[in-house]
């Protein structure tokens, strides 16, 4: 520090930068109990603990399918003609349907951002990142260049793949009671 380009002397005036003592926030002094519960660490006097408040930490629900490849190829268009045929002469109903299937709404607002971009060239867009919801919603392993590259190069074939792989689920979590 400096006042008049000369340097300040080290007085009680401008004390040296201390580091917090013991009364500060320390991470190690809570601990984890059975049930996720944090519990204050710290001691009062007469070896009593500290008021706190016991916090409850909810894990996000573990995931309801195994982890495993999608169950239908990306090629099996033969397998259902009908969406195929759809996904390629009316891709953004097909996204839009496909679209509806995952999040209960929202079929002709997806669909016409869905022909918008396909005006551009670049439905990808879109396309790519409900293909990263339905691969995590269904536990299907993949990258989300995989996923650019599919909706990039083979459009129609990954809306039809979609369709397929939801409605294969949607009847395989009917059969096994589990919630869609």
């Amino acid at each position: 520090m400096y006042q008049n380009n000369a340097p300040l002397a080290n007085n009680a005036a401008y004390p040296q930068y201390q580091q917090p003592d013991s009364m500060y926030y320390n991470p190690n002094q809570h601990q984890m109990v059975p049930g996720n519960q944090i519990v204050p660490g710290n001691m009062m006097a007469g070896g009593q603990p500290m008021p706190g408040v016991i916090v409850q930490m909810n894990q996000p629900n573990p995931c309801l399918w195994e982890s495993g490849p999608y169950k239908n190829e990306l090629c099996g268009c033969f397998d259902d003609c009908k969406t195929c045929l759809m996904s390629f002469c009316c891709s953004c109903i097909q996204y839009g349907k496909n679209y509806e299937q995952i999040h209960g709404e929202g079929c002709l607002q997806q669909g016409l951002i869905y022909l918008a971009l396909a005006y551009f060239k670049i439905p990808c867009i879109v396309h790519m990142g409900f293909r990263k919801e339905v691969r995590q919603k269904f536990n299907i392993p993949g990258t989300d260049w995989d996923d650019f590259l599919i909706t990039w190069c083979c459009s129609c074939c990954a809306l039809a793949q979609d369709a397929r792989e939801i409605e294969w689920r949607k009847q395989e979590a009917a059969r096994r009671g589990i919630p869609f």
